[in-house]
């Protein structure tokens, strides 16, 4: 192996590890910790999140280095995005560390939540990118056998 490459490697391992050390996040004054949801609030929440991920009319999609998460304008709490752990590209964060980390990003919201029953929510969010683009969707989310999923993605508008 050649000195370049050996510091290539190192560079590389370097900044892997630092990435990891900064997780799971460190609390904000806006997180949601001392917030007690609903039951299976939280459950319809990452559904939601999940689907904004891979359905977003943004240009970059995954090809960012941060999605940051709010949760009708808080962090989520730090149990709730340990969830999003196995996420490994891009990195998961709460909204409130869009401003201390550089990079390409996406900002997914959830800005309410309406019960129509026991098994099916209405929820209003949507996701920034930078000065690029953003939307406003309301998402129909039921659960089925047991597990949340979005089964409409109405979207509202569009900039």
């Amino acid at each position: 192996m050649t000195r370049r490459s050996k510091f290539v490697v190192a560079a590389v391992t370097l900044s892997l590890a630092a990435t990891w050390v900064m997780w799971p996040p460190p609390p904000s004054a806006g997180n949601a910790e001392h917030i007690a949801y609903p039951p299976d609030y939280l459950d319809v929440a990452e559904a939601v999140f999940r689907h904004q991920f891979d359905h977003n009319a943004s240009g970059t999609q995954r090809r960012v280095k941060y999605f940051f998460l709010s949760l009708e304008a808080n962090d989520p709490p730090n149990a709730f995005l340990a969830r999003f752990a196995n996420e490994w590209w891009p990195y998961v964060r709460p909204a409130s560390m869009e401003a201390q980390l550089r990079g390409p990003r996406l900002i997914f919201s959830i800005s309410s939540v309406k019960w129509l029953d026991a098994d099916t929510a209405e929820v209003e969010g949507g996701y920034y990118h930078d000065t690029l683009s953003s939307s406003g969707n309301l998402y129909r989310v039921e659960r089925r056998a047991g597990k949340w999923s979005v089964t409409k993605d109405e979207l509202k508008w569009i900039s």
